[in-house]
């Protein structure tokens, strides 16, 4: 993913093998490496980014090594705050919002990761995320999954992805069937209702709806389609990142949970390992 950008800017972009294998969520563990890394390329203008991992008693240490900028100490305890950007004092929106790093402690936060941080103005950055190492056992089983086994833990219940954007539709889809579910991936209501009925099954589905939905369709107006044919076979969330209260109340007035955009995987997860019939919450902290 970042080997384009780093290739324009002439430099190297490595990573170390490693036969370490960690207790960890891997698309949470890839989503904070990849803003991490992603992080370094962009302060860095020669030389190049590296990234590695290696054992300290039961933890692995994976660091994010740049030939960077670097950060002045004084910025050391902010670098991780949401919208805090170094060399953006006009919050020029070209340059990014300063979410990346945020979105790497919340991760962290979650997961009880440890994070740690040091640096050299003008000699570069080092990142480090500590996490929990695998024991012999779950490293084997890593190895070595069983036959036929998906790319993660998965209820019965089928995923229907509702979105107008392809790109969407893919990288839920991709983040999805990786955590075990069997996903199917439609641009509007229509499509939706037909996928359920083309199953065939009594089977109950879970629906993730976007709120805005191409020919002025909405996230809403397709839940009580769905509701109004299957009922509580198909359970609801609504995806937005508008911030119009009054989505909210709509939401709430249908039982409905609603989960910010950009999804973060974790508040994703814990919508879907819900059992059915528990009370569903809102997630409404930004990613």
């Amino acid at each position: 993913m970042l080997r384009p950008d780093a290739e324009r800017k002439s430099l190297t972009l490595r990573v170390a093998r490693t036969s370490l294998s960690a207790r960890v969520d891997p698309d949470l563990l890839f989503r904070a490496l990849t803003n991490i890394a992603a992080n370094a390329v962009k302060y860095t203008a020669d030389g190049g980014v590296l990234i590695g991992a290696r054992r300290r008693g039961g933890e692995i240490v994976v660091q994010v090594v740049d030939t960077g900028i670097g950060v002045d100490e004084a910025h050391l305890e902010s670098i991780f705050d949401d919208y805090f950007q170094v060399g953006n004092p006009q919050r020029d929106g070209r340059k990014g919002f300063g979410l990346g790093l945020g979105i790497v402690r919340r991760v962290c936060d979650a997961m009880n990761w440890r994070i740690d941080m040091a640096s050299q103005l003008g000699r570069g950055t080092v990142v480090s995320l500590i996490v929990p190492r695998a024991g012999p056992a779950a490293a084997a089983a890593m190895a070595h999954p069983a036959e036929g086994e998906g790319g993660g833990q998965a209820s019965g219940d089928q995923i229907l992805v509702i979105d107008d954007d392809p790109h969407v539709r893919d990288s839920l889809g991709r983040l999805l069937w990786n955590w075990g579910y069997t996903c199917s991936a439609c641009a509007n209501g229509d499509d939706a209702i037909a996928a359920v009925a083309a199953d065939g099954s009594d089977r109950s589905w879970r629906a993730l709806i976007d709120w805005r939905l191409a020919d002025g369709a909405n996230g809403i107006d397709v839940a009580d389609k769905l509701r109004a044919a299957y009922g509580e076979r198909v359970r609801i969330t609504l995806m937005t990142g508008d911030i119009d209260p009054s989505i909210e109340m709509e939401a709430r007035r249908r039982n409905i949970p609603v989960l910010r955009k950009p999804v973060q995987p974790i508040r994703l997860r814990s919508i879907l390992a819900a059992p059915r019939g528990a009370p569903l919450k809102s997630i409404d902290v930004q990613s």
